[in-house]
């Protein structure tokens, strides 16, 4: 319908990219703890091993009764992040040629509702 574009969104005088910022700001800032996976080189077998990891983290973090929330925006690659990612990459210390591969905030939540799941015998079929 026209009311958002992708130029207003990056466009730091509109009211789209205020809103924006205005939401998440809050909500990063309640994070208790931030955790982020790191690789050597950004090649698809280091993407696929970050991945891996993440999933591990995640369910030591749910076992030990947190939550974790990406926080993907930092990771995009796209031009118009350039300067997020570096200056992310700053925060952590990163050192040259290292590519973060995942950044979340770690806290406390409210458990998650069950998602939606299909009937087992809707999915199987027995011959």
């Amino acid at each position: 319908m026209g009311l958002l574009s992708r130029e207003q969104m990056l466009n730091p005088a509109s009211a789209a990219f205020r809103v924006g910022i205005d939401k998440y700001r809050p909500i990063i800032a309640t994070a208790m703890g931030y955790g982020w996976i790191v690789s050597r080189a950004n090649a698809r077998t280091d993407q696929l091993e970050a991945g891996r990891v993440y999933v591990r983290m995640n369910l030591q973090a749910a076992r030990a009764g947190l939550s974790m929330h990406p926080v993907s925006q930092a990771l995009q690659e796209f031009p118009e992040m350039a300067k997020v990612r570096e200056e992310v990459s700053r925060r952590l210390s990163l050192a040259d040629g290292e590519t973060l591969q995942m950044l979340a905030r770690l806290g406390y939540a409210a458990p998650a509702m069950p998602s939606a799941r299909w009937p087992l015998e809707g999915r199987i079929r027995t011959v």
